[in-house]
């Protein structure tokens, strides 16, 4: 197995080109996605501060992210792979609530039938039968009820 240090050194080794930052992550798994995506298509690169910020992710904001570096002669190429990748991710992922007004991700689940539900767990141990989920948007206000089926769907 080729190491970050490794790849690193290869490639001042075996090129003249200068290197390049193509890209800068905060997210470790997005950063691995598209080194291995690179070396897929044969584009030599490595993953600059990629082992601090795994050690201690709260580093990864003070040194700029982490850092995918290429040979400046495979820029076009890389990005290229990078872009078409990206356009073919899901735009959005099913059974995600979204705000009806404003598409947020921000939200905040209310039920208002949490004395009842109280109530009930105190009892007799059943679960509430209400069958209604409130939600309300973080970012906008709105506020809106999806009941939910026999599977809790």
């Amino acid at each position: 197995m080729v190491t970050n240090d490794k790849m690193k050194q290869n490639m001042k080794n075996e090129s003249s080109d200068h290197e390049i930052e193509i890209r800068n992550y905060f997210d470790p798994i997005k950063a691995n996605l598209d080194k291995e995506l690179l070396e897929k298509e044969g584009i030599k690169c490595y993953l600059q501060n990629i082992n601090l910020s795994n050690m201690n992710w709260l580093y990864t904001n003070a040194l700029g992210g982490i850092k995918l570096i290429i040979n400046k002669s495979d820029l076009e190429k890389a990005d290229e792979i990078i872009k078409v990748f990206e356009s073919e991710m899901p735009e959005e992922i099913e059974n995600v609530v979204k705000c009806p007004v404003c598409n947020s991700l921000e939200i905040k689940i209310r039920n208002p039938n949490w004395i009842v539900g109280l109530l009930f767990i105190l009892v007799a141990f059943f679960p509430s039968p209400f069958k209604k989920r409130n939600y309300r948007c973080n970012s906008c206000g709105h506020k809106w009820v999806i009941e939910e089926n026999e599977n809790g769907e």
